[in-house]
């Protein structure tokens, strides 16, 4: 695992607990050594976002941009629901706060770790022309890559992975929107976005 937090006491209780339970893990305390770091295949990343020379939004999209489907959880002090949606957006997968409980962190550790080994490494998912790489994070129409924020990409994801089935606004919120507050409407909303940029497809039909 990378832990990436600029708090040495954090980073330290963080990475002995994570031994402790038979996990080994590589500590970075800056955004430099966190990107001079990410394609050293690890399981899972802690995120920070408030680091000493940038900030963790830059790594999170920087993760997504070279492919890497490493499972993102976030460890803030920033507590607004709009940084909440930021980092999901750019691809995190779970995202809490700080002053947090320590137990509760490693909780979501594990569950993070459980749905990561119990996911084949399937291929692309398909609908007539249109395709989703999760591994890649793209979505294409007809060979036309579409340009997709983290949460259209999940959103599509969750809808593919279902065919023929209607999900229901609870499962999008808690499969694309975990532990953040957002509105029935927000749904509808994003959805409709995500359904306007496919439609503009040349090969959409």
């Amino acid at each position: 695992m990378l832990i990436i937090e600029d708090d040495g006491n954090i980073a330290r209780l963080l990475r002995e607990q994570l031994d402790f339970e038979g996990h080994e893990s590589e500590l970075a305390a800056s955004e430099r050594e966190a990107l001079a770091r990410l394609d050293r295949g690890f399981d899972l990343v802690i995120l920070d976002l408030g680091l000493p020379d940038g900030n963790g939004f830059r790594v999170c999209r920087e993760i997504r941009e070279r492919g890497l489907a490493v499972p993102i959880l976030v460890l803030t002090a920033r507590q607004q629901t709009v940084d909440k949606v930021r980092a999901l957006d750019l691809g995190a997968d779970d995202y809490l706060t700080k002053p947090f409980d320590l137990q509760e962190l490693l909780a979501r550790v594990r569950a993070r770790l459980r749905r990561g080994a119990g996911q084949a490494p399937a291929g692309p998912l398909r609908a007539g022309d249109l395709e989703v790489d999760s591994a890649g994070r793209r979505a294409s129409v007809a060979g036309v890559e579409v340009h997709l924020t983290g949460r259209e990409l999940a959103l599509l994801e969750l809808l593919m992975s279902r065919p023929g089935r209607v999900v229901s606004r609870d499962e999008f919120l808690d499969r694309v929107w975990p532990g953040v507050y957002v509105t029935p409407r927000s749904v509808d909303v994003h959805v409709g976005a995500l359904r306007r940029k496919l439609e503009r497809q040349p090969g959409a039909t």
